[in-house]
């Protein structure tokens, strides 16, 4: 995407240069003066400093001779828009995602540092958005500036989070390769993932005050586990019964891994479901830990994509403000057949403006 932008940026000032000697692009008339100067009529841009020899002499009373960067200008401009429009959209949809998540039973198996981010970013990414927009359509070189700072901090914050969550991501991908009995015996950095979504998992046992989902090894037969029930959600009881019938058909529980996974839950004072949780939670963690690797994943690729959207809008922010910048200088035209001098000359402004010989 951003070689295609620079080969864009690239290809109008090459096509530009061919078509008009070096010239830039852009349009203005003039007519002889008396004594054998030029006047210029009417301009239609405002005017950088061009080689003498860019400029063509069509006849007697008229020339024509093109500006820089319009072309660049333009198209930075519609991918301003562009962009920008996408950006609002996806500043929308990342409050409306995060904000319904912040109201689920299952929000603590998420950290709740990524929602609220992504809940301030959203808006940020909002107010951006339509200052931007605004900024672009004046481009005027202050707002542009002031534009592009934000969009330099916000991009800086969204790099640190994006990072930080790919971190994590690695490690809950990590154990989640794992079988059962490898999770009682983890590295550093992934058991703080692990015990994260067991105190997660721990946090909504206990705070809907669910009962239930004690396993067993019976004689000869299958671990099995009662049914969990839940006081202040029927759905949070289907929805953990649910793990825990896709947990217990994991490879590698046996007996003494499952006691020692119920024994490390218990012991842990920000465990807060119990012995009868743990138990629930050792019979569910392998389907647990999978669901959270693809939330985890989901929402570390929109981060990462909504930072790339930031970086695309500086890039052409900061083109805007160049070609802003270029748009001022002098003008140096060749004389009118038939008179005497060397050059002529004039300051751009709006209006009429006079070219003068030398």
């Amino acid at each position: 995407m951003f070689v295609c932008i620079a080969n864009c940026v690239l290809i109008c000032g090459k096509k530009d240069r061919k078509r008009h000697g070096g010239s830039p692009q852009g349009l203005a008339y003039a007519q002889p003066v008396n004594g054998g100067g030029v006047q210029v009529v009417k301009v239609l841009y405002n005017l950088p400093v061009i080689p003498v020899d860019a400029l063509q002499l069509f006849d007697k009373s008229t020339f024509v001779y093109h500006l820089m960067a319009d072309c660049c200008t333009a198209t930075s401009k519609l991918l301003n828009y562009l962009v920008l429009f996408v950006v609002f959209l996806v500043g929308v949809l990342v409050i409306v995602v995060s904000a319904l998540v912040l109201a689920s039973n299952f929000r603590t198996l998420v950290r709740d540092w990524w929602l609220w981010v992504a809940v301030a970013a959203g808006i940020v990414i909002i107010i951006v958005s339509l200052l931007g927009c605004s900024a672009t359509k004046k481009q005027n070189r202050l707002f542009l500036s002031v534009f592009l700072i934000v969009l330099g901090i916000v991009f800086a914050l969204l790099c640190v989070a994006a990072i930080a969550s790919s971190i994590y991501i690695g490690n809950v991908n990590s154990i989640a390769r794992m079988n059962f009995a490898q999770l009682n015996s983890l590295s550093r950095s992934d058991q703080q993932a692990y015990e994260f979504i067991r105190d997660s998992y721990g946090d909504i046992y206990h705070d809907n005050k669910c009962r239930g989902g004690q396993c067993q090894f019976p004689a000869g037969q299958v671990l099995a586990c009662s049914t969990i029930t839940c006081e202040a959600s029927s759905d949070v009881a289907k929805t953990l019964n649910e793990w825990l019938r896709d947990g217990i058909t994991a490879t590698g529980i046996t007996s003494g891994a499952f006691s020692t996974c119920v024994a490390q839950a218990h012991n842990d004072t920000s465990f807060r479901a119990g012995n009868t949780g743990a138990s629930a939670w050792c019979g569910s963690s392998t389907r647990v830990i999978n669901l959270v690797e693809r939330w985890s994943l989901g929402f570390l690729i929109g981060l990462w994509v909504i930072t790339a959207f930031v970086f695309v809008v500086c890039l052409a922010n900061c083109v805007l403000i160049c070609g802003k910048k270029s748009q001022q200088g002098v003008v140096v035209a060749k004389p009118v057949q038939g008179s005497t001098g060397q050059a002529y000359y004039t300051q751009p402004a709006a209006g009429v403006q006079v070219v003068t010989k030398v």
